[in-house]
């Protein structure tokens, strides 16, 4: 469907009487961490109080085919593993479709809303962005999607939310508002605990579960050598822990520079440590997997390249494997680093 289509579409069939329908409508697409983390509502509320009401809301479990179609003019120019880690990331749970009405907006409604949204990059986003107020810490990780004109609306819409009926029972909703139709706000429950969106606090977690295991196999006898240093690293990283998770969910970015100004790595003594010269030269295969992902999360914490399917690997053989949200962070965080702002 071409856009000339798409708006006559629209303008003839989905909501013949309103005219101007398509220039007040708008939606956004929460993404499944943005809804298990309880940051829909803080996103209504930030969203209402700027002349967006809420119309109509639908949840939505993703597909495959919903990813290729929202985004099937980007996807070939993308290299494989980004679409696919944004495509786990759609399909890890319930996204939520809200349709807004924008009745006062001088410019058509996905404009104001894209402009308002902010940039996926938060290198390039503004202060005072959604995005920016839900928290989002790096470019894939970006919790909200929405159409950047009019006519992607109407096709965006048209994959997500396929069946005719349905369809229409979003433009009827959108277009009662222009007599006057009242908002309603939905109630989107988020996951308790809420999962975290940012990766050095997923990082320093599984750290502190690492070392919990380290200290184990310390206690049964297995790196005799290596107990005394394993402690000190415990210690430091129940400070680091109790930092994180004292840390503001929606400055993620302020709070990933302060982690870093205090940040003391120890995977250097580590791996020294368990070197072929080392004092613990002789630990078994656990102690060493253990070990290699403690590392690997620690280079991710300090913003160096880190080897996710090593360290993905080495979790699953230990019996520490990664929950879908932590996969989702992690992922997200390999291709596309949270930048530190002051």
């Amino acid at each position: 469907m071409t856009a000339a289509t798409s708006r006559a579409t629209v303008e003839r069939g989905a909501a013949p009487a309103a005219t101007g329908l398509l220039s007040r409508s708008a939606f956004a697409l929460f993404s499944p961490l943005c809804v298990a983390s309880g940051r829909v509502p803080r996103a209504l509320a930030w969203l209402e109080e700027r002349g967006f009401e809420v119309a109509c809301t639908q949840t939505l479990q993703l597909g495959r085919a919903h990813v290729d179609g929202l985004w099937e003019r980007l996807i070939p120019t993308v290299a494989p593993r980004r679409v696919q880690v944004v495509a786990d990331a759609m399909m890890a749970g319930p996204s939520l479709l809200v349709a807004f009405r924008h009745p006062g907006a001088a410019t058509a409604a996905t404009a104001r809303l894209r402009a308002l949204k902010g940039s996926a990059d938060p290198a390039a986003r503004p202060e005072h962005s959604l995005r920016t107020h839900l928290g989002a810490p790096n470019l894939l990780t970006s919790l909200v999607h929405t159409p950047d004109t009019p006519e992607d609306l109407v096709r965006e819409l048209e994959v997500l939310v396929p069946g005719v009926d349905e369809r229409e029972e979003v433009w009827r909703a959108l277009g009662d508002g222009a007599s006057g139709g009242r908002s309603m706000r939905p109630v989107v429950p988020g996951e308790v605990p809420p999962p975290p969106v940012a990766a050095f606090v997923v990082g320093v977690r599984l750290r502190a579960r690492l070392l919990d295991r380290l200290l184990d196999r310390s206690a049964q006898g297995a790196l005799p050598a290596l107990g005394g240093l394993v402690e000190d690293m415990a210690r430091e990283v129940d400070r680091e822990r109790e930092a994180a998770e004292r840390s503001d969910p929606f400055a993620p970015l302020a709070a990933l520079a302060r982690h870093r100004e205090t940040l003391s790595p120890q995977r250097h003594r580590l791996e020294h440590a368990l070197g072929p010269e080392g004092p613990a030269s002789a630990v078994d295969e656990q102690c060493r997997l253990l070990s290699r992902a403690y590392a690997e999360l620690e280079a991710m914490e300090e913003g160096e390249p880190f080897d996710l399917p090593l360290l993905t690997a080495c979790l699953d053989r230990t019996g520490i494997p990664l929950t879908t949200w932590e996969r989702v962070v992690l992922g997200s965080e390999s291709l596309t680093p949270s930048p530190a702002r002051a």
